[in-house]
């Protein structure tokens, strides 16, 4: 029997090594649990596990909540409605610079409210709003960062994937997770479009390319658009859908009607529909969307069951009740605590995936939190909020890396402006989430039981 002390370096060695490679994270935290289970147990104990605890846990009904919201993203996405909505809050916004900048980081988290996928609507975004963005004298990098910070609103604004993930592993409501996060996930959005007024009024050098450092009217008739391009029936209707089905999932969450699971499957269905009523939903298009689907819940979900794994191990060698009591000392300080916690959190969102560090740190900071007796609902959207700053920051930044891929751009003058925003938003919001937590726990109290 090897000594403890020893599997516990052999298994951290091995975690640290093949993440600093490149490695997968799903592979890493699988075959960091398995190492680990086998060493401190007998390999009899990984088949009882994956026969129980790992099947029962990925065929949850909460689980079946990730595809779903992915599934309605994908719809939206293939039927062109970023795109159409883009123009039509364009064209409200005056065609005007800075409500056009402002007006897309917006955009942003009203997809997000239906969507949950920071990437997808990411990479959208920075097709669709970057080159419009451009036109007006915006900086190529900048117009690019502004979709990577409009995508990145979705790791918080339900139905956010991240939540989720966290809600299921945890054992908590889904759907009171998803209201505790609507307020933030409002504040943040303000925060970013005061930010970007900020760079417009006072640092227009920053923002704007050096050969248009002109008013709001910068585009002449040359340059305009035509008018033709901006199809506002077209843009209401796609717009009038988007607001439908937000009210659909938060009015049938927040009123009792459905679970935030049933509302995903009926969200996914309407926007399915309202696709194939408008003629913009084809067979190819439906397939695509959902391979795209599956690709993206089987990875989430491969992520999971490493995590998984990972877990058990961290179960077995009490690495989390050792914590506690090393902790003790500091019980009577519980934000102290979280604070550390929180440190920990936004450091691994920067180097890994963000629902990889969700799933990793569960296991260690869930029994941490009820011990001290923090509301775990206002942890976890903590939790979301402070990876989804890791969205924008090197140097894995998903949220800035799909941008740039979809410009083709390289990502690190990407990061030159998402590092600012996480930077702001993340000392103007975080202190107020600590200093009034009814902030996050005002609407999971309202919730009909």
């Amino acid at each position: 029997m090897i000594p403890e002390p020893i599997v516990l370096f052999i298994v951290f060695l091995y975690f640290i090594v093949f993440l600093a490679v490149g490695q997968n994270v799903a592979t890493v935290l699988l075959g960091t649990g398995v190492i680990g289970i086998v060493l401190w147990t007998e390999p009899s104990v990984i088949i009882s596990f994956i026969e129980s605890d790992v099947f029962d846990r990925i065929s949850t009904y909460s689980f079946i909540t990730i595809p779903l919201y992915i599934l309605m993203a994908f719809f939206l996405l293939r039927g062109g409605v970023i795109k159409e909505i883009y123009y039509f809050i364009h064209k409200l916004g005056g065609k005007k610079k800075t409500p056009l900048a402002i007006l897309t980081v917006v955009m942003g988290a009203l997809l997000g409210a239906v969507s949950g996928s920071s990437t997808a609507i990411s990479a959208g975004l920075a097709v669709t709003a970057a080159p419009e963005l451009q036109r007006y004298g915006y900086k190529k990098n900048y117009s690019v960062a502004l979709g990577a910070i409009g995508g990145s609103l979705s790791a918080l604004v339900p139905p956010s994937i991240i939540i989720i993930i966290y809600a299921s592993i945890s054992e908590l409501s889904i759907g009171k997770l998803f209201m505790g996060a609507m307020i933030p996930g409002i504040l943040l959005t303000i925060v970013f479009s005061f930010i970007i007024f900020i760079f417009d009024k006072f640092r227009p050098a920053f923002v704007l390319s050096s050969e248009s450092m002109l008013a709001d009217n910068l585009i002449n008739n040359d340059m305009a658009i035509e008018e033709d391009f901006y199809d506002f029936k077209t843009g209401l209707i796609s717009f009038s859908i988007v607001m439908f089905l937000i009210f659909l999932v938060f009015g049938g969450i927040y009123g009792g009607i459905m679970t935030a699971t049933e509302a995903g499957g009926v969200a996914a269905f309407v926007s399915m529909i309202a696709m194939v009523v408008r003629k913009k939903l084809t067979f190819q298009s439906f397939g695509a969307a959902l391979v795209d689907t599956a690709r993206m819940s089987s990875m989430i979900l491969i992520i999971v069951v490493g995590a998984q794994f990972f877990g058990r191990f961290m179960s077995l060698s009490m690495i989390p009740r050792q914590l506690i009591e090393l902790l003790e000392p500091l019980m009577g300080q519980p934000y102290l605590i979280v604070s550390m916690l929180l440190i920990v959190l936004f450091v691994l969102g920067m180097i890994l995936e963000s629902a990889a560090v969700m799933v990793m740190i569960i296991p260690v900071t869930d029994p941490i939190i009820r011990a001290v007796g923090i509301d775990p609902i206002w942890f976890g959207v903590m939790a979301s909020f402070i990876i989804m700053l890791g969205l924008l920051t090197p140097p894995v930044g998903l949220a800035s890396y799909a941008a740039s891929t979809a410009a083709a751009l390289p990502v690190g003058g990407i990061f030159r402006y998402t590092l600012i925003f996480a930077f702001l938003s993340g000392i103007i919001i975080a202190p107020f989430l600590f200093i009034f937590p009814e902030i996050i726990t005002f609407l999971p109290n309202l919730m009909i039981k």
